[in-house]
C-alpha cells in the first residue's frame, strides 16, 4: 500500500509539473497573439491534470485565447465552464459578456458584466464590457460613464480610451472624440483601431468645414 501511495504522489507531481508547463506555454502563444496554439496549450493543461481542484484561471486563459479567433460560442462555453470550478472569479463574467456580445445577445452581455462588477466593483475590463453593451442597446450616455469609470481604476486601460471614443462620436461629440483616441495612440502609437477611428473623424471635420466655407 505505501509502495502504491508513493506512486500515486509521484503520479500527481507529474501531472503538476506537466500542467505547468503547457500553460506557461499557452501564455507565451497569447502574448505573440498565436491564438489557435493557446487554445491547445491550454487544452493539453487541462487533459494534463483534469482533478486540479482550481481549473477556472485555464478555463478563463482558454476562453480568451478562443475570443482571439473570434469562436464566440466555444469561448462562452470555457468561461462557463470556468465558473463550474470558481463561482467567485470575475473574469469569468467579463469573458462571458465579451463573447456573448459578439454573438449579439447584448442584454446578457450587460447581465454578465453587471454580475462581474458585483464580485469586484474595481474591476476596469468589467466597466468596458458593461460600456460595450450598454452602447449595442443604444443607451450611449450611460456607456460613456462606463468607459470614464473604467479609467478610474486604470487609466492606461487602451479600449477605454476607444470605448470614450466610440461613445462620443454616436453622441456627435467628435471633438472630444479625437482627444480620446489620441490619448489611447500616446499610450499606444501602433493602436490600429484609435488610429483608424481617429482618420475618419479627421475627414469628417475636414467635410463638415469644407461644407460650411462653400
Amino acid at each position: 500500500m505505501e509502495i502504491i501511495g508513493v506512486a500515486f504522489a509521484l503520479l500527481l507531481k507529474a501531472n503538476v509539473r506537466e500542467r505547468l508547463q503547457w500553460l506557461r506555454a499557452a501564455k507565451i502563444h497569447v502574448k505573440k497573439q498565436q491564438y489557435e496554439q493557446a487554445v491547445k496549450a491550454y487544452e493539453q493543461a487541462i487533459h494534463a491534470d483534469p482533478e486540479y481542484a482550481h481549473l477556472a484561471p485555464a478555463y478563463v486563459g482558454k476562453g480568451e485565447a478562443l475570443l482571439g479567433v473570434k469562436r464566440y460560442q466555444d469561448a462562452l462555453d470555457a468561461f462557463t465552464q470556468a465558473r463550474r470550478y470558481d463561482v467567485s472569479l470575475a473574469s469569468t463574467y467579463v469573458g462571458a459578456g465579451e463573447a456573448l456580445r459578439e454573438l449579439g445577445r447584448y442584454g446578457d452581455s450587460l447581465e454578465a458584466c453587471e454580475q462581474a462588477l458585483h464580485l469586484d466593483p474595481k474591476l476596469a475590463p468589467a466597466y468596458v464590457g458593461k460600456g460595450s453593451a450598454l452602447l449595442n442597446l443604444k443607451r450611449n450616455e450611460e456607456g460613456l460613464t462606463c468607459f470614464e469609470q473604467a479609467l478610474r481604476y486604470d487609466p492606461r486601460l487602451l479600449r477605454a480610451y476607444v470605448g470614450i471614443g466610440s461613445a462620443l462620436v454616436v453622441l456627435k461629440r467628435y471633438e472630444e472624440a479625437m482627444g480620446a483616441y489620441e490619448q489611447a495612440l500616446r499610450l499606444d502609437p501602433n493602436l490600429s483601431s484609435a488610429s483608424s477611428r481617429r482618420i475618419s473623424i479627421l475627414n469628417q471635420l475636414r467635410q463638415t468645414r469644407s461644407m460650411r466655407e462653400a
